[in-house]
């Protein structure tokens, strides 16, 4: 049923996305860039309509000296940038997730240390996982005013500091306060981090990056047992809060002195790029998180939330009871434990990597089709296609059966 209803919603999604192509022409009256929409209607027949906006065909040859802003680079970062920024985001995002799951190995032995229940130390993973859930609200909206850079450094020191807290907890109580602070920072990269991507790679070369980026994030549930256990079979569980603790400081140094600021709307006061998503600065007003959660009211989002939800919450339910039934049924020692996740981290690598990739494949190949019907309709052969980003719903059902099966 639930496979049902997203394929329902993501044939809705798809009917309506019919936008096929764009360009941008020059007002000779005063040089600035207008938007020419070009709308290919697919009525399912053999011939199509074709709607061109009146106010981009107004004659251009009084502006051959201008450079049209559609022939900038989409970015000017060079590849070496590029590849710090997709590696310093990605490392970025597996400390939240990293964080999430590195003690699992040693549960029972915090249980015991705390001197509370094996489901009241269990309330320490869903307080982090609940704070995580809300607080990319605010970075996100933090970073879209001020941009992303900022939001980097501010939270890893955050998350710094969550991490020592969790180091020197005596009780339950301020194990549980210094996990939500450590929540609140790490979570900055899962909403900020895409948005990263989104600013430097062209939405044909983003799935590649968004794979790299996420590959991060999902390898940090299964490798942190595997470490955590093999550290607090060693050191004792509090060795396992000191080195995230290290990874922070890493984390922070890094983004400080090597990465850059990329947002667009930044970055295009100081350079020449191409004047594509550019979002103007946000009012006070509108800058309230709450508002993001409206976004749940399309139903395209809504198929996205719901498809990875589920996903999602299998996989951490999975997650957390491993350790019990292992250590309990099986009795094995931590660091063997923390073995035992290295499938679901295999898995993660191929289907992230490969998973991006595909869907660069994809999409390359919906832009030769529209292409080809732009011209078909008589449209400029020189236009710039963009694809509909709900073209990609389209493909959610392959990882739905894999994971099913």
């Amino acid at each position: 049923m639930a496979l049902a209803q997203k394929s329902s919603l993501s044939s809705t999604a798809t009917e309506n996305g019919h936008i096929a192509a764009s360009t941008l022409s020059h007002n000779p009256s005063n040089g600035v860039s207008s938007k020419d929409d070009i709308r290919i209607v697919d009525n399912g027949d053999e011939k199509m309509s074709l709607e061109v906006d009146p106010a981009g065909t107004s004659d251009n040859s009084n502006n051959n000296d201008d450079q049209d802003p559609m022939s900038l680079p989409f970015s000017h970062f060079t590849k070496l940038q590029k590849v710090l920024v997709v590696a310093l985001t990605a490392y970025c995002g597996i400390l939240g997730p990293f964080s999430s799951s590195s003690y699992f190995p040693a549960i029972q032995t915090m249980a015991k240390d705390l001197n509370v229940s094996l489901s009241t130390i269990n309330s320490t993973v869903s307080v982090f996982l609940y704070a995580m859930a809300v607080f990319p609200l605010f970075w996100t909206n933090a970073a879209e005013r001020y941009g992303r850079r900022y939001v980097y450094i501010i939270s890893m020191i955050v998350y710094m500091a969550g991490c020592i807290g969790c180091a020197l907890s005596k009780n339950i109580a301020a194990m549980l306060a210094s996990r939500v602070i450590q929540s609140m920072g790490s979570s900055s990269a899962m909403g900020v981090g895409a948005g990263t991507i989104a600013d430097v790679f062209e939405r044909e070369q983003r799935g590649t990056a968004m794979g790299f980026f996420f590959m991060g994030a999902l390898l940090g549930p299964p490798l942190a047992p595997i470490i955590g256990g093999a550290v607090a079979e060693h050191l004792g569980w509090r060795a396992i809060f000191w080195m995230l603790t290290i990874m922070a400081g890493v984390a922070c140094i890094g983004v400080t002195l090597f990465l850059p600021e990329t947002h667009r709307r930044i970055v295009a006061k100081k350079h020449k790029i191409r004047p594509v998503n550019i979002p103007p600065v946000p009012k006070w007003r509108n800058n309230n998180p709450i508002n993001t959660l409206l976004l749940a009211r399309n139903p395209v989002i809504m198929a996205i939330i719901f498809h990875n939800s589920m996903i999602f919450g299998c996989y951490i339910a999975v997650s957390n009871s491993n350790t019990f039934v292992m250590q309990s049924v099986y009795k094995l020692s931590q660091s063997t434990t923390g073995i035992t996740y290295l499938g679901m981290g295999m898995g993660c690598l191929l289907g992230s990597v490969l998973g991006g990739r595909l869907v660069d494949i994809l999409l390359s190949r919906e832009r030769k089709k529209l292409a080809k019907r732009n011209i078909e309709a008589g449209g400029n052969p020189d236009a710039v296609i963009k694809v509909p980003a709900e073209i990609r719903i389209r493909y959610l059902w392959t990882g739905a059966v894999v994971f099913i099966s």
